[in-house]
C-alpha cells in the first residue's frame, strides 16, 4: 500500500532518550494543531521549497487547510479525482455518533480543495475502545474485529486518511476491513512516527510540517 506522509516526528518516549531538535518540535506542534484543532504553542511550518511559515495564535487557522492541500495534491497526483476519502476513526468514532474528531478534522482540511465533497464516514468502532496510551490494543486483528460500516462501500475507490500513525494497526485494520466489504483501497495519507517494519510502505512523500 502506498502511503504519503506530510511530516514526521518521534514519540514522547523517544524524546526522553534523545531530545527533539527544534524542527521536530515544529512538526510536533503542527501535528497536534491539525489533529486536535487547537493552538498549543508558536511553531514554524517547513515547506517543500525550504520556506518557514510562522504560525501563531493569530494565524493558526491556516494549519488544517495546509494539510488539506497536501492531501488533495498527493491524491490527485497518484489516484485522480474519482476517489472517496475515508477517515480512520478516532476513538470517539463509535457507531451511532453524529460526528467524531477525525471526520471533523478532514472535512475542515478539505473545505478549500476540489475534494471538499469527497469525505466519507464509512468506518466506525463498534464500541468504546481504550486508547493506546491507556493500555488499549494496537493489534490489527483486534482492531479489525471492532470496525463497522453503515453504508455500501462495494466498488468504491478509497484513500484512507489517518491523522497520526504509530504502529499502523488502525490503518491496516481499516484497509483490510474495507477490502473485505468490496472496496478498493488505493492508499493512504497521514503523518508518521513509525518504522518501516511496522507497516508495509512502498513510497514516502515527506514534507516537514
Amino acid at each position: 500500500m502506498k502511503v504519503h506522509f506530510v511530516c514526521g516526528y518521534y514519540s514522547d518516549l523517544a524524546h526522553r532518550i534523545k531530545r527533539r531538535p527544534e524542527d521536530y518540535w515544529d512538526a510536533y506542534f503542527y501535528v497536534w494543531g491539525v489533529k486536535v484543532g487547537s493552538f498549543k504553542r508558536k511553531f514554524f511550518i517547513h515547506t517543500a521549497d525550504k520556506k518557514k511559515i510562522e504560525v501563531s495564535k493569530d494565524n493558526f487557522s491556516i494549519a488544517r487547510p495546509m494539510f488539506g492541500r497536501f492531501v488533495a495534491a498527493r491524491i490527485q497526483e497518484d489516484w485522480g479525482d474519482d476517489v472517496n476519502l475515508v477517515p480512520v476513526p478516532s476513538k470517539d468514532g463509535i457507531v451511532g455518533v453524529a460526528d467524531f474528531r477525525t471526520s471533523a478534522m478532514l472535512r475542515e482540511a478539505l473545505s478549500g480543495t476540489s475534494f471538499k465533497d469527497r469525505s466519507l464516514d464509512a468506518l466506525y468502532w463498534s464500541e468504546q475502545l481504550e486508547k493506546a496510551h491507556q493500555g488499549g490494543s494496537r493489534r490489527r486483528e483486534f482492531l479489525k474485529e471492532h470496525l463497522q460500516t453503515d453504508m455500501e462501500v462495494e466498488g468504491r475507490k478509497i484513500v484512507l486518511v489517518d491523522d497520526l500513525l504509530s504502529t499502523g494497526g488502525s490503518l491496516l485494520a481499516s484497509k483490510e476491513f474495507l477490502e473485505d466489504q468490496g472496496a478498493t483501497v488505493l492508499g493512504a495519507v497521514s503523518w508518521s512516527r513509525l518504522s518501516e517494519q511496522n507497516l508495509r510502505v512502498d513510497k514516502w512523500s515527506v514534507c516537514r510540517g
